[in-house]
């Protein structure tokens, strides 16, 4: 996956198809987050934590479209980088399964599953990730980030790292308390 460079206005989107039968569809769910982190690596304030609970960062510079939970329209993000408040050094994107552990899934149980980040001024594609190619058994993707680079402008990283965790986790590690 490459970099990607002048982005102002952007959509993430997360899209699947539960694959095993035995699962029904509404058993089957993928979030989409986004950590709004500052220069220590920790959230700016809970706020900045863009999650099913938690529709819009303060500035509505994130917005969480609306939470799927069976993967039939999918969930987007839209992202305004002009927005984002200047104690804001990147933002972190992550995928994980709600309940994956208890419900023992993992994105191995998906298919045609994927993350993409498009230009919302042409509806060009920037990069996708195929969750099928990641670690097999993981229940979480650090899709990629925007790096706030010096000057100012906002760089995007493709990370496409799959880990067995849960959305738990990333709140834990990238909390203040």
């Amino acid at each position: 996956m490459k970099r990607a460079k002048k982005l102002n206005l952007v959509r993430v989107e997360l899209t699947w198809t539960p694959r095993v039968s035995d699962i029904p569809a509404d058993n089957f769910d993928l979030d989409a987050c986004a950590f709004l982190l500052d220069g220590d690596d920790k959230l700016v304030r809970d706020e900045y934590f863009v999650f099913y609970n938690n529709l819009r960062s303060p500035e509505d510079a994130v917005v969480l479209k609306a939470d799927d939970i069976d993967g039939a329209d999918g969930e987007v993000m839209l992202v305004n980088l002009e927005k984002v408040p200047p104690q804001v050094s990147r933002i972190l994107f992550v995928v994980t399964i709600y309940n994956a552990e208890e419900r023992m899934q993992s994105f191995d149980d998906v298919s045609d599953a994927a993350i993409s980040l498009y230009d919302r001024r042409d509806g060009k594609l920037i990069v996708s990730c195929p969750l099928a190619k990641v670690q097999k058994g993981a229940t979480a993707l650090q899709f990629g980030e925007f790096r706030r680079e010096e000057g100012g402008e906002w760089e995007f990283y493709p990370l496409a790292v799959g880990e067995h965790q849960s959305l738990a986790h990333y709140v834990n590690l990238y909390s203040r308390s």
